[in-house]
């Protein structure tokens, strides 16, 4: 939710791709936000890549869509993209469970944080941009691997569970040296209560209003 809602590009993106698109959630966000000709997202997991299709032939967006079941590392479409997003596998080195589904979609052994950089990096524009959410302390990694790959940070936004808590980083990475813009987001206040900037964020994505969800 907070990674479909919080990107921004320096033009509305015409070609996007969504690595790890699980059921395409994150696809029909920017759908509906850019309204760009196509996106194309990939998903290594059967089921997720069924219940994306279902998704995106059930929504009226103008968009085509573009659903690849596939390994990213495998993908032979020959398309570079002025946008591209992922929110990766996070567990990487923890405890798995039983499931080899949620192992697949929780784990970074079958896509590591390198592996996703060099597929960001041979497939985006020299103007686009690259959005992702990692654990708060992969942030100085993957901004070193980033180099490596000729990708440099654009913005990122720390993002606080709480307030004093901070859980994820969403970050934007550019072939382009930009000047560094960064932000921060909290998600829920002392109380539990969803904040007002998270409520405005994503307003536009829930079918309730949080504002009237305090907790007591």
């Amino acid at each position: 939710m907070i990674l479909g809602s919080i990107c921004t590009f320096l033009e509305s993106p015409k070609n996007i791709l969504d690595i790890g698109t699980g059921t395409g959630v994150i696809s029909l966000m920017l759908a509906q936000r850019f309204k760009p000709e196509r996106i194309t997202a990939i998903e290594i997991d059967e089921a997720a890549s069924k219940d994306a299709q279902y998704n995106f032939n059930e929504s009226n967006f103008p968009t085509t869509f573009n659903l690849i079941h596939q390994d990213i590392r495998l993908m032979k479409l020959d398309l570079t993209f002025d946008a591209i997003i992922s929110n990766p596998p996070f567990f990487e080195n923890s405890s798995k469970s039983i499931s080899d589904q949620r192992n697949l979609a929780r784990h970074t052994d079958n896509l590591s944080y390198a592996d996703l950089m060099e597929a960001v990096a041979s497939r985006l524009t020299n103007t686009g941009l690259f959005w992702v959410i990692v654990p708060y302390e992969v942030f100085d990694f993957l901004c070193n691997l980033g180099k490596d790959f000729g990708l440099s940070v654009f913005q990122y936004i720390t993002i606080y569970g709480k307030p004093d808590k901070p859980i994820r980083s969403v970050v934007a990475f550019s072939k382009t040296i930009h000047q560094l813009t960064t932000d921060n987001l909290t998600i829920r206040d002392a109380f539990g209560n969803y904040t007002d900037s998270y409520i405005e964020l994503t307003k536009s994505f829930h079918s309730v209003d949080l504002s009237q969800k305090k907790l007591k």
